[in-house]
């Protein structure tokens, strides 16, 4: 493995983590009042912990791919909740915690999809390889 995939991989992990913790932290601040959002919110923490230790230990795609899933999934649930609502409650698109989360979501999609992406042609590339022997 390259060291700007492992740069990535960590980076990717501390993001995930990073977002998970924001999660926690508004959990105890003022969402643990919130009937389901609020226990979503350490669902969310709890997901972001198996994953982020994820990518730090493994080096498979499939850690790339769970790491982008979490921050699409949060990032697409906090966007219904704003338009839609979810489980009754609409949450306000402005806001200091929700303009870091969303930062935080997306710049781990940004350095995971790109990691994912050199991942899978690696592992294709091999496997081509493999055949053609």
């Amino acid at each position: 493995m390259s060291l700007l995939a492992l740069a990535a991989r960590v980076s990717g992990a501390l993001l995930v983590l990073a977002a998970g913790a924001m999660h926690l932290w508004l959990y105890f601040d003022y969402f643990h009042r919130v009937h389901v959002i609020g226990v979503l919110f350490v669902v969310n923490a709890a997901v972001a912990i198996v994953i982020g230790v994820t990518l730090l230990l493994s080096p498979h795609p499939f850690a790339a791919a769970a790491g982008i899933a979490y921050a699409v999934a949060t990032l697409g649930s906090f966007v219904l909740s704003v338009y839609r609502g979810l489980f009754g409650y609409v949450e306000r698109l402005n806001g200091p915690w929700q303009a870091a989360a969303g930062g935080v979501e997306l710049a781990a999609i940004a350095v995971l999809l790109p990691l994912l992406v050199a991942s899978m042609r690696s592992r294709m590339k091999v496997r081509g390889l493999q055949a053609g022997t």
